[in-house]
């Protein structure tokens, strides 16, 4: 299993469904190095995690946990204008994150 850290869309139980079939149950995490700002792809706007290591500023949200294909089909979902990358998370626990 794969886990990622959903801040924003990803945690939409209907986006699941769409994009993977099923909807997660996900726990309460957090991460620091990052600024959250908005984002517009095709005239919607949504969040992006922008690297800042000056920031004070923690980004909470929920690891879910996913298979390798799941993950894949979440790349689709994200697209271009997101990179994943493996961090750590707060509590420890590493996770994917999607962000700039």
């Amino acid at each position: 299993m794969e886990r990622i850290f959903s801040y924003g869309t990803l945690q939409d139980p209907s986006v699941q469904t769409q994009w993977i079939g099923r909807p997660l149950n996900g726990e309460p995490d957090s991460v620091k190095g990052f600024r959250l700002e908005e984002i517009d792809i095709d005239k919607e706007v949504f969040w992006i995690l922008v690297p800042d290591k000056k920031t004070k500023q923690i980004i909470c949200g929920q690891v879910l946990e996913i298979t390798k294909k799941e993950l894949q089909a979440f790349d689709e979902y994200e697209g271009e204008a997101y990179q994943r990358s493996l961090l750590t998370m707060m509590t420890g626990r590493t996770a994917w994150v999607y962000h700039q």
